[in-house]
């Protein structure tokens, strides 16, 4: 679904719709933070695991860690 969307739109698009103190890590090393000082990091494994953030959902993010995607 989302892996059609290059990392920066994905970074855009979070950080619109939600203000967290997050930093992504990225399947290719690199990392977005969506707020000045980060307190949490999510390591993404596969540019298919971006469905699972976009938009934000703690439900989503229950389901990738049920589905093994973040373990």
């Amino acid at each position: 679904m989302f892996s059609g969307t290059s990392p920066r739109k994905a970074d855009r698009k979070l950080r619109r719709s939600a203000a967290i103190p997050l930093r992504l890590e990225l399947w290719n090393g690199r990392a977005f933070d969506l707020a000045n000082e980060p307190k949490v990091k999510i390591g993404v494994p596969s540019p298919s695991a971006l469905r699972f953030l976009l938009p934000p959902d703690l439900m989503k993010l229950g389901q990738a860690y049920v589905e093994g995607i973040w373990a």
